[in-house]
């Protein structure tokens, strides 16, 4: 890649001084007054026109190309790609289903059977008293009315 790119870049560079050679033998030659000078930036105007029409047919030609190998390579891809989100996605249903709905059902019991220890437990003689739980720690005064 590196060498088609020093390549080309020697082409044009090789195309640019061939072109003020010919200029400049051309200025020897004819000795051009005002109306010749015209004349000669119109012809070298017309060169570079000619040349980026050229370029520019090159590049839609390049791009062309590019569209039609991304429509045939890439459904293929797309459609594997596709296929691997479902098995993924299936993966996580059944991880869901069969592992993490089973342990937050027993996670829950066994926090409702805490719940229901410490209830029946608690001292309820209007001390303050402290409970601790996964985050804070509440202190609550019951009072007697």
């Amino acid at each position: 890649m590196k060498k088609a790119i020093l390549l080309t870049a020697g082409y044009a560079l090789g195309g640019l001084i061939a072109l003020i050679v010919i200029i400049v033998v051309i200025w020897q030659i004819f000795a051009p007054t005002l109306p010749g000078l015209r004349d000669i930036i119109i012809v070298g105007a017309g060169f570079f026109i000619l040349l980026s029409a050229f370029l520019m047919s090159a590049v839609a030609v390049a791009l062309l190309f590019l569209a039609l190998v991304m429509y045939t390579k890439l459904p293929p891809l797309l459609d594997k790609a596709n296929s691997m989100a479902e098995s993924g996605r299936g993966t996580a249903d059944f991880v869901t289903e069969r592992v993490v709905s089973p342990l937050i059902k027993v996670s829950a019991a066994a926090s409702g059977a805490r719940a229901a220890v410490q209830t029946m437990f608690r001292p309820s003689n209007g001390r303050a008293e402290t409970r601790t739980t996964a985050t804070t720690t509440i202190t609550e005064t019951r009072e007697e009315v």
